[in-house]
């Protein structure tokens, strides 16, 4: 709808579909980018990513999907909120992802997918096991995990996990000493000011239909935009969305902290100064 008003190819702040391409590198992001990429190149343990609703988490999760699959000798298998009751359903939801034959008994499955990352192995190949809203995992299931964590060769992983979810996952991992031993920690949390405001600035040229277009939100308004949000990515998009929209309503190229205001109140955001 606003698009051409702004001068835009596509919706800068579109949070309903975390798209890789838009995702802005915070160093709390780039630092577990790397962990990633360290843990992939050295075969040397397995990661788990937690923080609040809104963090970035999912966005950020995808984009390191994508930068696996890029490299021809990872298989990475992506799953999202595994609310299961059993381990054998987790297990067996594991397999159909890595496309490997379940069968009736617990233990079957479980051998076949053992059977399977020896394989892959031989291969040069490296499985990577990508869970999202892990929070959901019940405690069979992260015995289930340990137990692939545990397969290993005398030098390297056969199979690397990546557990992501809320701060209650923490909190799980933390009662559960044989997974924490394995794992590396990444925790996520709001931006700062200075982060939302590149967030913003990174989004908009992404979108933006010349490198010189330039963003309508004025410093009053960026301020605001951090405070409604307490920093959190979800939040600064549907906040910077929908004044968008508001300014095209009325014909403005300027978004100041009074139109942020307006939204976050539509929104049911309390916030700082602004929402005083």
């Amino acid at each position: 709808m606003y698009l051409k008003f702004f001068h835009l190819n596509e919706k800068p702040f579109n949070y309903l579909t975390p798209n890789p391409r838009f995702f802005y590198y915070a160093p709390q992001y780039l630092s577990v980018k790397r962990k990633t990429e360290y843990v992939i190149s050295e075969r040397s343990g397995h990661l788990y990513i937690y923080g609040p609703i809104g963090s970035g988490k999912t966005t950020l999760l995808k984009t390191i999907s994508q930068m696996l699959d890029e490299e021809k000798r990872n298989i990475v298998n992506f799953l999202n909120a595994p609310n299961l009751k059993t381990a054998n359903a987790l297990v067996r939801r594991i397999c159909t992802g890595f496309n490997v034959k379940t069968e009736r008994s617990y233990n079957g499955t479980l051998q076949n997918l053992t059977d399977w990352l020896v394989e892959q192995y031989r291969r040069g190949r490296f499985p990577v096991l990508i869970i999202d809203e892990a929070q959901n995992i019940v405690r069979d299931g992260l015995k289930a995990l340990h137990y692939l964590m545990t397969y290993v060769t005398s030098d390297d992983l056969l199979l690397m996990i990546i557990l992501c979810g809320q701060e209650e996952l923490a909190a799980r991992i933390e009662r559960f000493p044989e997974i924490k031993s394995r794992m590396y920690p990444s925790a996520l949390s709001s931006l700062s000011r200075e982060e939302t405001e590149e967030l913003v600035r990174y989004r908009w040229q992404v979108a933006s239909a010349g490198k010189d277009n330039p963003l309508p939100f004025q410093k009053d308004a960026l301020d605001a935009i951090f405070e409604y949000s307490r920093g959190l990515p979800r939040e600064i998009c549907k906040i910077c969305d929908l004044a968008l929209l508001a300014a095209f309503a009325d014909q403005q190229r300027k978004i100041g902290a009074k139109i942020i205001k307006t939204v976050a109140e539509d929104l049911d955001l309390s916030g700082g100064e602004h929402g005083r």
